[in-house]
């Protein structure tokens, strides 16, 4: 199942890390191909948009020559600002959801589980 979720830049970034941090070592792991697929379509797409953001970033930073600012100084503080601010929007990604119980007979680490955990359909609560 394919959805659509707001997410702060800072969410996306966050995911992002811990996408590549935790799963590493896809090799590692023995994963049911179609959690495999999934979990490949949203690292792609989530690490690209963190990618993005960091090229943003490092944009800011260059902008206001933080490497060469002092850190009470004005221009180090409307970079900060500006971070903030783009660390703060949110953005509609696609997520490809995965039904619970595929992840049954898998054992993972809790960070694992963290990471994992955006893309699990869960019911909704009425």
């Amino acid at each position: 199942m394919v959805v659509r979720e707001n997410m702060t830049n800072l969410t996306i970034y966050n995911k992002a890390n811990a996408l590549l941090e935790t799963f590493n070592h896809l090799e590692d792991m023995t994963l049911p191909v179609k959690v495999h697929f999934y979990l490949q379509k949203n690292m792609e797409l989530i690490v690209s948009m963190a990618r993005d953001l960091e090229k943003k970033r490092i944009d800011i930073i260059e902008k206001y020559n933080i490497s060469e600012a002092k850190q009470d100084s004005e221009e180090f503080e409307r970079a900060n600002q500006d971070i903030e601010e783009l660390f703060s929007l949110e953005q509609e990604v696609k997520i490809y959801k995965l039904p619970l119980d595929w992840l049954e007979n898998i054992e993972l680490t809790s960070k694992q589980v963290q990471a994992f955990s955006f893309m699990l359909e869960c019911e909704e609560e009425v």
